[in-house]
């Protein structure tokens, strides 16, 4: 591809696509938790998958959090567990990937069930999976944006440029 077609993916990043909502900063993650309505579809995924909930269940429930009966946290009650919900809006949610590197990170998704990266912007421009075929409640970001073909190809041009270049073979070497 060239430099035109990733710059093109660069403005459909940014603008159309609202990709920013998730994917911003230098490693293109917010560090948050959506919920992208991926389907739970595939050779050893379970039925439904509950997401970040699980783990804010169990991080609530351990006698080692910082509120815990082992904890010698000084003031429990201001630990930073005291103040997590009850992660009941975080059912199906999963952590934002960085998007460093995503050419060589195949396959996408928590599930592993999306292939290619024009098969993730297909995900996305379609706002997701359909209502019953995913856990929880699908983030506001998520909406159909009804890219053009053109924006799609330019989209992943602009997706596979953010690997950078190759580092050279003597800072693969031990210096030693």
């Amino acid at each position: 591809m060239c430099i035109r077609d990733r710059k093109q993916g660069l403005r459909v990043f940014i603008g159309k696509a609202r990709c920013l909502g998730c994917h911003s900063g230098p490693n293109f993650t917010d560090g948050q938790f959506h919920n992208t309505a991926v389907p739970q579809v595939g050779e050893h995924v379970e039925p439904m998958d509950d997401g970040r909930a699980v783990g804010l269940t169990m991080a609530l429930e351990s006698p080692f959090n910082c509120a815990g009966r082992w904890s010698d946290h000084p003031n429990k009650s201001e630990c930073a567990i005291s103040n997590v919900g009850d992660g009941e809006g975080e059912l199906g949610a999963f952590k934002t990937s960085s998007l460093r590197e995503i050419a060589h990170r195949a396959p996408f998704m928590h599930t592993g069930g999306v292939a290619t990266i024009e098969q993730a912007i297909q995900h996305y421009d379609l706002g997701g999976a359909a209502p019953g075929l995913f856990a929880g409640q699908r983030d506001e970001l998520m909406r159909p944006i009804g890219l053009s073909s053109p924006d799609r190809t330019a989209l992943a041009a602009f997706l596979r440029a953010l690997g950078g270049e190759p580092l050279p073979e003597s800072m693969l070497e031990d210096p030693r």
